[in-house]
């Protein structure tokens, strides 16, 4: 079922033009930076985007501009976090060909200091539901920070397109506090969130 709903929606989303990624991730962004969430933040965790993934390249940017930012990357069944201070000159080709912080340029950091995480994912649903790829890093990195008693936001990314009603989830996948697409923002507090589609 979840494999299914992966390959569905992958599909989906490569399907986007690059034009159509570039103008409905800079969207996204601007939602983004208005959330409570994100301006209270002191120390954000981005994904650095891959291939058809909401681009978060620009949003770094920005981000670096007035906040603490640190990426992960792959080391072993698990993620790391480091410090990034430099987008273009501190990032090289790591596991799965996705950019991750380059060794001696970026200073490892304490999980506990991060305050909110933006996530990638295939589909989400409208009340924070969210699968990813299958690998489980994102659920495991967050499973213990939870577990570590931290209260960080986490909040995911996607194109109108990846979003559903509901999806069945299991006691292995972590919801989001927010998904922000283009159109609208979603969460468990649906009720107080603006979701008009503009």
């Amino acid at each position: 079922m979840k494999e299914n709903l992966r390959k569905k929606f992958l599909a989906i989303r490569n399907r986007i033009s690059r034009e159509d990624v570039d103008k409905k991730s800079g969207m996204i962004s601007e939602k983004l930076f208005s959330l409570p969430e994100y301006l209270e933040a002191g120390t954000v965790m981005f994904y650095v985007s891959f291939q058809s993934e909401v681009r978060t390249d620009g949003m770094i940017r920005e981000a670096l501009k007035e906040k603490r930012v640190v990426v992960p990357a792959v080391r072993g069944k698990d993620l790391a976090v480091f410090e990034l201070k430099d987008y273009d000159n501190s990032l090289e080709r790591g596991s799965f060909g996705i950019l991750e912080p380059r060794e001696g340029r970026c200073m490892p950091v304490e999980t506990r200091t991060i305050n909110l995480v933006i996530v990638p994912g295939v589909v989400f649903d409208k009340y924070g539901g969210r699968l990813g790829f299958g690998r489980g890093y994102y659920d495991r990195f967050l499973r213990g920070l939870k577990k570590a008693g931290k209260n960080v936001r986490v909040i995911g990314l996607a194109f109108s397109e990846q979003v559903v009603e509901k999806l069945e989830l299991d006691s292995n996948d972590i919801e989001m506090d927010r998904v922000v697409t283009e159109r609208a923002v979603y969460g468990r507090d649906i009720t107080l969130l603006d979701n008009r589609e503009e």
